[in-house]
């Protein structure tokens, strides 16, 4: 009711919110945690609260992210929407067919929103940026001979993409040895 009386979402918006994020396994002080950078989030992406706390906690589950990292995580997902050609449907779309592979692969939450964010302003958006995204980093992570060949002819190795841990190096240092 008090985020109600203090935002321009209603009580029982944010009591709808709140329902999305228990469905995600958010327990109630997580929750509690949550609903401010939930709303926080809505408001910059001019969408439906209970939606917004849906995409959300689906991203944060992909990526192993707290509950309790709500308020940065909503601050990192406003910047990647805002400042590239993605909305934040586009945002959840993408993270739910690359967040988990991006997470395995040891690629930040940030990293992964600012790439998705570059896909986005060449026109791959949404479930088509996720799809690419998964599908590069599988290639990189399992490479076929024909990605070692095609790197190779780029004067490029594969030790330049993944470390001897099997995780993927940062993603500016893999886009700077395309570059």
């Amino acid at each position: 009711m008090d985020l109600g009386s203090s935002t321009q979402y209603s009580a029982s918006q944010s009591a709808e919110a709140m329902g999305f994020l228990a469905m995600a396994g958010f327990d109630t002080n997580q929750i509690l945690s949550a609903l401010p950078g939930t709303l926080s989030l809505a408001a910059a992406g001019d969408m439906d609260l209970a939606k917004s706390a849906d995409i959300a906690s689906n991203i944060m589950t992909g990526m192993g992210i707290e509950a309790e990292r709500m308020q940065e995580v909503a601050d990192k997902m406003a910047m990647a929407f805002t400042s590239s050609n993605v909305d934040l449907r586009m945002l959840g779309e993408s993270f739910k067919y690359a967040g988990p592979l991006v997470q395995a692969a040891g690629i930040g939450f940030e990293e992964a929103a600012a790439t998705i964010g570059l896909l986005g302003n060449a026109g791959i958006q949404g479930s088509q940026g996720g799809t690419a995204l998964r599908g590069g980093l599988a290639r990189l992570l399992n490479p076929t001979k024909a990605v070692t060949d095609s790197l190779e002819e780029m004067g490029l190795s594969l030790d330049q993409f993944v470390t001897d841990e099997g995780k993927l190096n940062p993603m500016v240092d893999m886009l700077r040895a395309l570059e």
